[in-house]
């Protein structure tokens, strides 16, 4: 289930696995299960949706519940994959998400951008943490479930740093970028996921990132740039206010 689902308070790792990948090709599908994918070396393709992202070393993405996505390897670049897939749900066993986040910034603001799909760099202490959990949980049989618990809460809290990190070292250029593609086009047809399109990121992800540096809207920005033009056009120019509404982009 979401891990997003303030009801699915619990998590347990259910499904894991560690393999040298020469070539290696699945069908589209989702299952309720979040899903935590990380190349040891060489390289992989991740499809969500409609959108690729090729992994290498030193990346990770995550995946929650029920978003359709596949895994690809090319013979030409064989990859070692580190694979871990957990469930969130009301019971009463595993990690406590809500306690986690109450008391770990990190995580709770991770919580928060309720991102469905995320490709973050890792520094390393992902890698490090997936691969502690899945040796410890391919060792015992019944599994620790205290220490299954301790690595795991590990993991959330290495993954949650990592895209904390990310984020802001990213989310000036992802601003940036498009703040650029809109002024470039100003006049044309402009929607916040041609913006994000253009850009290469998620379009919620940058409705977030745009709000926190103008404390607006994206097509606020566009509307108050579009309307700055037209009243210097109509102190300035000869043009006709309906020539000035067409110019600055409102057909209509």
């Amino acid at each position: 289930m979401s891990i997003y689902n303030r009801l699915n308070q619990y998590a347990i790792p259910v499904a894991y696995y560690a393999l040298a990948l020469p070539e290696f090709s699945m069908q589209m599908h989702s299952h309720h299960r979040c899903e935590i994918m990380c190349p040891v070396s060489g390289q992989c393709d991740v499809t969500v949706g409609r959108q690729v992202h090729r992994l290498k070393e030193r990346q990770f993405i995550f995946i929650d519940q029920d978003i359709p996505h596949r895994l690809q390897v090319d013979a030409a670049m064989p990859c070692v994959l580190l694979n871990l897939e957990f469930v969130c749900s009301s019971g009463s066993k595993g990690v406590d998400l809500g306690r986690l986040a109450a008391g770990q910034d990190d995580f709770r603001h991770f919580l928060e951008r309720r991102m469905p799909c995320l490709v973050v760099h890792d520094p390393g202490k992902v890698g490090y943490a997936l691969k502690d959990l899945i040796d410890e949980m391919e060792k015992k049989n019944p599994v620790d479930e205290l220490l299954r618990d301790v690595l795991f809460t590990r993991l959330l809290i290495e993954l949650a740093r990592s895209f904390s990190a990310d984020t802001t070292a990213s989310g000036v250029s992802h601003v940036r970028r498009a703040m650029q593609y809109i002024v470039e086009h100003l006049y044309e047809d402009i929607c916040v996921l041609s913006v994000a399109n253009a850009v290469g990121i998620n379009h919620t992800y940058l409705q977030k990132l745009w709000s926190e540096h103008y404390h607006c809207g994206i097509m606020g920005t566009v509307n108050a740039l579009r309307l700055d033009h037209a009243a210097f056009l109509l102190s300035n120019s000869n043009m006709s206010i309906i020539d000035i509404a067409c110019h600055v982009g409102y057909n209509s």
